[in-house]
């Protein structure tokens, strides 16, 4: 019988080996270097106006991300249960609406945009925004993601560092661990 409880699905260090918003960075400064020197007051607009000033000038190739196989995996099984997959990331909207299309395995999505930063605390008002009360599993990797942990009925750690595993000991319910292998982008 399929879990009738959504399966929120974190992006950077969870569903990929690796951070969007430094990816994309990177290929800033390769694509369009005389942009570099606005970075830093670029990121004087908060980190919400930072993340959708990058996104405006860098698409990243979902198609060329190290996308974490058994996470990937996992989740396409949930989903063939008929479970409903939500993508929830602090990342920019554009970002995840591509890993979104990209993959074909989300219902809905969750992200930041120019005003909003979809990260944390912002992150779990995010997901009740769209959920309301309903409980909810989680699948994520960061330390700044422990309220959405909290919030979860069922918790998936991908990679934990000690000081996650700590954090989340005794105050979430782990449901699993997933431990991959390091990849790059291509």
């Amino acid at each position: 019988m399929p879990d009738t409880v959504p399966l929120v699905v974190d992006l950077d260090g969870t569903l990929i080996d690796g951070d969007t918003l430094q990816l994309s960075l990177r290929v800033l400064a390769r694509t369009r270097p005389w942009l570099v020197p606005t970075v830093p007051f670029m990121v004087l607009r908060g980190r919400a106006g930072f993340k959708e000033f990058v996104s405006r000038h860098v698409s990243l190739d979902p198609a060329r991300l190290p996308y974490r196989d058994d996470v990937v995996e996992f989740v396409k099984r949930e989903r063939a249960t008929g479970r409903r997959v939500v993508l929830a990331t602090a990342a920019n909207r554009q970002v995840a609406d591509a890993v979104a299309a990209h993959l074909g395995l989300f219902d809905e999505v969750v992200a930041s945009d120019g005003g909003h930063n979809a990260k944390g605390a912002g992150k779990v008002e995010s997901i009740r925004g769209i959920l309301g009360d309903s409980a909810f599993d989680y699948i994520g990797d960061s330390l700044p993601d422990v309220p959405v942990f909290k919030a979860a009925r069922k918790s998936y750690l991908v990679c934990p560092s000690p000081a996650l595993a700590e954090a989340v000991r005794g105050r979430c319910h782990v449901e699993a661990v997933f431990v991959t292998p390091r990849r790059a982008y291509t």
